[in-house]
């Protein structure tokens, strides 16, 4: 059963077979049984230091002496993958080891081919050699200390290949799960919690409209999708309404979508019409209290619809507070709640669970709503207290209280929160009782009212995006560890990774899944490499994560890439946006600066923001001439501080077109399978622009000259390139790209050819790009809070708490080879809580003066945050993270070197030791040289609420 020391080889297969062709197959298996049996058994074992594999007629075993592989000897699928002496394996196989996608979207699995096996000892190598009707797949497997190394041949004869996916499925015990590490942005870990029912999130359930006709007994309209928009006017009942919303209605011609109106009379209140019927409206449900909803979705013409949305809510709030919708001869004990009572009254903001991707855009709703709210003089002076309900749980508390909230604003479109599908109807039963008992309800997200329960979900599917940062998952489980990565040469053309997780119920048992796929592109009669994965078993995950930094040769450090003044001054700078409409006064400004600054401007575009390109200069006329941007480049160096311009070399911009784009014409666009041209557009309703083909010489000179004016004709300190790291990968049939599946690789070669003129920077970003960068600006918007108006959902609000952490791989990666800041564009730190988190994480702070005389507000804020940088960027920039903690579930510690971070991103105080408390939202950082801190306990000393700033600097400290 042991074979070493020697070649031997394992054939058999699954092909349709005549009876005869039957015997001789049995006959030549039986055989080779005998033979495996009779071979004489040499040194190596199970337990051997060393590579070793046994073969039987069902099974292949491969291993090292901390770990083994069971292959089905029929199929090559992965029976288990087991850490020594483990009681169970850490993971086991579904039916196929590989599937391949073609381009028709059929699949080539590997259990319906033909396998052949040969083990060699001397390299450690099992060769397993498929042969399908439709593809060959010559998959090596090698043995090292670590774990398997798996490389591939994919020879396809019949069909493209888009897609190799391996492994294709491997499965594991969710009662067993400690941590999942996965790749998104910066890195997250998944706790067991995620994988269970509810804990990966939430899903609609549709009730279509029963949900309304259950607590109005009501239907709405369904107009068609295209619904125009209708001309908004005051209502039968306006008059009730506050003047100053009467005022904007009147002035403003808002044309809203008016496609769910109500289409049964009766209603109580219509408050703002269209021709469709009532826009705004209000009813009593048979009780004391009123519902009010919307006529229409929320579909945006314009930035000013979330403002009239919002207004509308505040404007019924202020009437219901001020009694107007309370007949003369109503007591006080059947008024509405909200205009009966000043003493502890809540109006509710109800949130929910998002059921999007964390990092994409949100609704702006909830937090203009809570912000607006906090500063109405009427909900001051009645100290009325705004709060937050995100679950179902939470609105079944509010609902069911013997003080329930005076209102419950609903900010979900269409949709309302419940513990699962059997109580969605007690929840809807709920709120009408809420309504007839005085509460005020309004559906403020539009469209029609409850059409779907927000409930966990039970099954759950997650895959990495193209804001990953690495290729690279691992899995800790008390069955052993387990790590996945890609390996790639820098010289070979980039193939983007996925990597899949899924929990699902089967037989009784509560699973996971993991799976690996890289895009390929194989037409018939081609054969291609494959890129290398590696597994690594009983490494903690961490330390598996600097080996795949190795095996991929990520090794240009910081300090490497830039001069030792530049280094010093990247530490101690912060990175400042700004926008003053004129590119003199910008340079009047850079002398205004309480600290240095990366410097970065992007009004001096040739035709505007996301306008004609690539073509960047000259400089638009609307703000300043050449000469100005000469000026300008020198005011800010003078003033000790660095130059970045923002260039966007990734698309073509039109309406209208660029001089560059007129002249060549369409021959550089990316196109795909199918030869079409891609349109984007970034949050206007029309095209703005095509994706490029990267490859394309007239591409290459392009941005070649972008590179010589910036580097010659306007030499600049860095030059950051938008999206060269943040787009995702997309096929390209230009016939200037070497394979339809380079579009990635292109952008690439961009950052690598720059990257010998002049240091760069660009959004977000990925390990490729380590060598070549210098800064990366993103991959935080899942997890920067910057509330209450942020823009983005965050991971908090789609998963529940217990379900996920931070596991900053990026940071542990690369965070001595290059800088992290937030998106360059709008992801600033804007409060306490914001700096806290960013330092933590290794991240630089960064802010946006909008104004040629910037506020006194804005001039402090921006002079915190210098003095802070100055102080702390020493210590932090360039350097390794070393050990990454939560001391609490809102509570993290980091340290890097001999400085420590703790930030406390808890509601409440932290007491780091008897002499330090670190204040809600604040941090602590401390080195022999520095003290820095938003504290309310500092040196034994109480210090004044919410906080206070502390920064000290040891000068002659080591």
């Amino acid at each position: 059963k042991s074979v070493t020391g020697q070649t031997f080889s394992l054939e058999v297969g699954r092909m349709p077979c005549s009876p005869c062709r039957e015997t001789r197959c049995l006959i030549a298996a039986w055989g080779l049984v005998f033979a495996l049996f009779a071979a004489p058994a040499t040194s190596a074992t199970a337990t051997a230091a060393g590579p070793w594999c046994d073969f039987d007629a069902k099974t292949i075993r491969l291993g090292w002496d901390r770990w083994s592989v069971i292959f089905d000897a029929t199929t090559g699928a992965v029976r288990e993958i087991r850490q020594r002496d483990a009681e169970a394996p850490i993971l086991t196989g579904e039916p196929d080891l590989w599937t391949i996608e073609r381009r028709d979207g059929s699949i080539v699995r590997a259990s319906e081919g033909r396998l052949r096996t040969t083990w060699d000892e001397t390299r450690g190598m099992l060769q397993l050699d498929f042969t399908h009707r439709a593809a060959d797949v010559h998959l090596s497997c090698r043995a090292l200390p670590e774990g398997p190394l798996f490389s591939a041949v994919v020879a396809m004869k019949q069909g493209t290949a888009l897609a190799w996916n391996f492994p294709s499925g491997l499965e594991f015990d969710v009662p067993a799960v400690e941590e999942f590490i996965f790749p998104d942005n910066i890195g997250v870990a998944f706790t067991r919690h995620f994988f269970e029912p509810g804990g990966a999130g939430v899903e609609r359930r549709p009730l279509h409209g029963e949900g309304y006709r259950l607590v109005a007994d009501r239907r709405c309209a369904i107009r068609p999708e295209d619904d125009p928009p209708k001309r908004l006017t005051p209502g039968k009942d306006a008059a009730l309404l506050p003047g100053w919303f009467r005022n904007e209605i009147a002035s403003r011609a808002y044309e809203v979508t008016a496609d769910r109106p109500t289409t049964d009379p009766g209603l109580a209140f219509s408050l703002l019409e269209t021709e469709n019927g009532p826009w705004l409206e209000a009813d009593r449900l048979g009780g004391r209290g009123l519902f009010v909803r919307y006529g229409g979705r929320m579909i945006a013409q314009d930035g000013s619809l979330t403002r009239l949305q919002a207004a509308g809510v505040i404007a019924v709030l202020e009437a219901a507070f001020r009694g107007a919708f309370d007949a003369k001869e109503t007591s006080a004990d059947d008024a509405l709640r909200l205009s009966r009572g000043r003493e502890n009254t809540r109006i509710a903001v109800l949130v929910g669970r998002a059921s999007g991707r964390p990092g994409i855009r949100r609704s702006p709703l909830p937090g203009m709503l809570h912000a607006w709210l906090e500063r109405l003089p009427w909900v001051r002076d009645a100290r009325i207290e705004i709060v937050t309900l995100r679950t179902a749980d939470e609105l079944r508390e509010a609902l069911s209280a013997d003080r329930p909230p005076a209102a419950i604003v609903n900010t979900q479109a269409e949709c309302f929160p419940a513990e699962s599908s059997t109580q969605a109807e007690a929840m809807l039963e709920a709120i009408r009782s809420y309504v007839r008992r005085g509460g005020l309800w309004f559906e403020a997200g539009g469209g029609y009212p409850f059409y779907y329960a927000i409930v966990p979900a039970r099954d759950m599917k997650f895959a990495s995006a193209n804001r990953h940062f690495c290729d690279f998952a691992a899995l800790d489980s008390k069955h052993g560890t387990w790590s996945l990565f890609g390996v790639q040469s820098p010289e070979a053309i980039y193939r983007a990774p996925t990597v899949e997780i899924a929990a699902f119920d089967r037989d009784g048992r509560r699973l996971g899944r993991v799976r690996h796929a890289f895009q390929v592109y194989i037409p018939e009669g081609n054969s291609a490499e494959v890129p290398t994965l590696q597994m690594t078993v009983a490494i903690p995950h961490r330390k598996a994560l600097l080996r795949y930094g190795e095996a991929n040769a990520y090794t240009r450090t910081l300090k490497e890439k830039v001069s030792p003044q530049l280094f010093t001054q990247l530490q101690r700078s912060i990175l400042l946006k700004v926008t003053t409409g004129s590119l003199r006064r910008s340079a009047e400004l850079s002398g205004e600066l309480p600290g240095p600054v990366i410097f970065h401007v992007a009004e001096y575009l040739h035709g505007g923001f996301d306008r004609q390109y690539p073509d960047h200069l000259p400089p638009n006329p609307k703000v300043g001439t050449a000469e100005d941007l000469r000026l300008l480049i020198e005011a800010v160096r003078r003033n000790g501080h660095l130059f970045m311009p923002y260039t966007n070399p990734t698309w073509w911009c039109v309406n209208p077109k660029g001089p560059t784009f007129e002249r060549y014409g369409d021959v550089v666009l990316a196109r795909d399978l199918d030869g079409n041209v891609y349109p984007e557009r970034y949050g206007e309703a029309y095209t703005q622009g095509y994706a490029i083909c990267h490859w394309h010489p007239i591409v290459r000179k392009v941005n070649a000259e972008i590179r010589r004016q910036f580097t010659e004709e306007y030499p600049v300190d860095i030059l950051f390139q938008d999206q060269i790291g943040a787009r995702r990968s997309i096929w390209d049939t230009n016939p200037a790209a070497p394979d339809p599946a380079a579009y990635l690789e292109g952008l690439h070669r961009i950052a690598k050819t720059d990257s010998a003129f002049v240091p760069l920077g660009t959004e977000d970003g990925h390990d490729r790009l380590i060598n070549y960068e210098l800064m990366f600006c993103g991959l935080s918007w899942p997890w920067l809070p910057n509330r209450p108006d942020g823009r983005m959902l965050l991971y908090e609000d789609v998963w529940p708490r217990e379900s996920w952490r931070l596991e900053p791989s990026a940071i542990f990666l690369a965070h001595d080879k290059a800088l992290f800041f937030h998106h360059d564009l709008g992801g600033f730190t804007r409060d306490p809580r914001d700096v806290s988190i960013s330092l933590v994480l290794g991240y630089g702070l960064s802010w946006w003066l909008h104004s040629a005389n910037p506020s006194e507000q804005d001039r402090a804020w921006l002079t915190t945050l210098s003095r802070v940088q100055q102080a702390i960027g020493p210590e932090l920039v360039g350097r390794r993270l070393e050990r990454f903690d939560y001391l609490s579930p809102k509570v993290v510690r980091s340290v890097w070197g001999d400085l420590e971070v703790t930030a406390n991103l808890s509601d409440s105080p932290w007491v780091l030791d008897a002499e330090t408390t670190i204040a809600p939202d604040g941090f602590w950082a401390e080195s022999p040289r520095i003290e820095v801190g938003y504290v309310v306990r500092d040196r034994g000393k109480n210090l004044a609420s919410p906080g206070e700033w502390i920064v000290r600097v040891r000068e002659n400290a080591p």
